[in-house]
């Protein structure tokens, strides 16, 4: 496309220098014709002095028209030169500015799908699975599946004893870690509250274990966090995804 563009304008350079030049070319002719005419009447007496006047006139004028198309033939090459060169720095530099525009989009997006990338990794994933084991947990084992037989009853309430202290316990602290560490990962979308709530139960049911009190009903468990967290990793991912295709995009253009 540069090539073509600087062909084309050189033709018409040069087409402006020859019609230039022409015209230039025929000054002396139409002078000498007018001189050849004037002298027709170089013996009357009315017209001597004037005729000898444009004759002067004529013998200044000739040497002013070859000195310009000496002017042009010397100088006119290096000018349609520096045009050449202005357009095709011109073409170069609106070239790199689209360009730099890509390369800044381009960085942008791989910014943003790092960030994405860790706030999954990070935060929102190991969060929603603890919640998921531990809800898995509580209704498997919880009180809520003792069954009514006092022996059994008594068997399955050590279990969950066990449970809470190995595995409910342990991932609670591995959720508020993750609250207390990570939260500047939060999505724009997401709710802290959330979070600072979990905090507060965690706390309060690791001290309910050790020693029961009626308190602990006042920091109940958010039975509505694991969709909470979900919907916002969906998002998360989801979103992932398109930039992931808007750099794939990138890449084909860098590449063609």
């Amino acid at each position: 496309m540069k090539l073509i563009l600087t062909f084309i304008l050189l033709i018409n350079l040069n087409l402006f220098a020859q019609n230039k030049e022409a015209s230039i070319n025929t000054i002396p002719l139409r002078l000498k014709k007018d001189t050849t005419e004037l002298n027709k009447v170089s013996d009357t007496i009315y017209f001597k002095n004037f005729i000898d006047l444009d004759t002067v006139s004529i013998k200044d004028i000739t040497p002013k028209q070859e000195s310009t198309n000496e002017w042009l033939k010397t100088y006119l090459p290096s000018i349609i030169a520096l045009f050449v060169l202005f357009i095709t720095n011109l073409i170069v530099l609106l070239k790199i500015r689209i360009e730099s525009k890509e390369a800044l989009k381009r960085d942008f997006t791989m910014s943003s799908i790092k960030l994405d990338k860790e706030r999954l990794e990070y935060f929102y994933d190991p969060i929603f699975t603890t919640l998921s084991t531990n809800e898995d947990i509580f209704s498997n084992f919880g009180p809520n599946s003792f069954p009514e037989d006092e022996d059994l009853m008594n068997e399955a309430s050590i279990i969950w004893n066990e449970m809470v202290k190995n595995i409910i316990l342990p991932n609670n602290k591995l959720i508020s870690d993750k609250i207390t560490t990570k939260s500047h990962l939060i999505s724009k979308t997401d709710n802290l509250e959330n979070y600072l709530n979990f905090l507060k139960h965690s706390q309060s049911y690791a001290h309910f274990i050790q020693h029961p009190n009626a308190m602990h009903k006042n920091f109940k468990y958010d039975i509505t966090l694991k969709n909470k967290v979900k919907s916002q990793r969906d998002i998360i991912v989801n979103q992932l995804n398109e930039l992931e295709k808007t750099l794939n995009k990138y890449g084909s253009k860098k590449s063609i």
